[in-house]
């Protein structure tokens, strides 16, 4: 089974980055999504594997365990019985787009040489009327 999915969490692990065997740079973590209702007392989590390629392998590869990220792609689930005769499930994530702590900027500051975000400068008022016409 294969869909589209985003998924928000924070990464469980720290990246591992390989190369294919065609030379293409490839990184692979796993992403723990909170599936937890706002009401709810017991936590459930929701263990997603993320493979991603190119430049966004190098992106993921630059990030560290508990760090948030979002990601999408496409998701595929594997279905298997353990040796003790469970059923297990997983799931994995094909990244497409990746958002990290390091690709988001705080107030769409920009980052300078040195890594800090530069403060974004003030914005003039809008000149709207005052008035509403209706």
């Amino acid at each position: 089974m294969s869909m589209v999915a985003s998924i928000h969490g924070r990464i469980g692990r720290n990246p591992e980055t390989r190369q294919t065997k065609n030379g293409n740079e490839m990184c692979s973590t796993s992403i723990a999504v909170d599936l937890t209702p706002g009401n709810a007392e017991t936590p459930e989590t929701l263990w997603v594997k993320v493979l991603a390629f190119g430049h966004l392998a190098a992106e993921l590869g630059r990030c560290s365990k508990g760090e948030m990220v979002s990601a999408f792609g496409r998701v595929t689930q594997e279905r298997w019985t353990a040796k003790d005769g469970a059923e297990r499930t997983s799931w994995t994530l094909i990244a497409d787009g990746l958002v990290t702590t390091r690709s988001a900027r705080p107030a769409g500051g920009k980052a300078k040489a040195d890594g800090k975000a530069q403060k974004p400068r003030d914005l003039e008022p809008l000149p709207f009327d005052d008035e509403i016409p209706f």
